[in-house]
């Protein structure tokens, strides 16, 4: 059994960690919006919407409904990273894509502690 303090402990990395993120995110985002090439391509449109956009808005949703938003985020990052390796003929270079992300990861694990660690039909008594 999965204890509740286990749960709260992934659940609050897992919120500490999106926060680091999202700033990180929201930078990176109008930097890439404002900065010295505002005109998106296509392509990199497609990009931007799957990262930052999709993790942006996945670990925002995280935080009300952990299971949903924590899909919302790595789906988004495998959509990007497909998008690349179809696109661009190679995978996004250096950790920081999936370390950004990684929030993501740790909401889905924080609910799937929580679900095993509650009693099935909800602890009622048939």
């Amino acid at each position: 059994m999965t204890s509740a303090r286990g749960v709260g402990v992934v659940r609050r990395v897992a919120r500490l960690w999106s926060l680091v993120s999202l700033f990180i995110l929201v930078l990176f985002g109008v930097g890439s919006a404002v900065g010295d090439f505002p005109r998106f391509t296509p392509r990199d449109a497609i990009g931007f919407l799957f990262f930052p956009v999709g993790v942006i808005a996945g670990l925002a949703l995280a935080w009300r409904r952990e299971l949903a938003g924590g899909l919302v985020v790595v789906g988004s990052l495998a959509a990007f990273y497909v998008q690349n390796a179809l696109l661009r003929g190679r995978w996004p270079a250096g950790p920081w894509f999936l370390l950004l992300a990684t929030p993501g990861f740790l909401f889905l694990g924080a609910w799937w502690l929580d679900r095993r660690r509650r009693p099935p039909n909800g602890g009622a008594v048939p």
